[in-house]
């Protein structure tokens, strides 16, 4: 099992990326961004933080990816 975080997982390029990894069997997929809980994605991993802050980064990585 691969783990994929995305970071501004809110953004334009995310929008389009997401459903396509979705689709690979072999992903855990992470969502981070500063309102995860509300992206329209389902059976996915949200995390809401702010990227510029250096602890959120370390939780959600550390969390996830230990």
């Amino acid at each position: 099992m691969t783990n994929v975080l995305i970071i501004g997982a809110g953004g334009q390029i995310p929008a389009i990326l997401i459903p396509r990894l979705q689709a690979e069997p072999t992903l855990k997929l992470t969502l981070f961004g500063s309102d995860a809980a509300n992206l329209p994605y389902d059976n996915i991993t949200k995390v809401s933080g702010d990227a510029s802050q250096l602890d959120d980064l370390i939780n959600v990585m550390g969390k996830f990816y230990n």
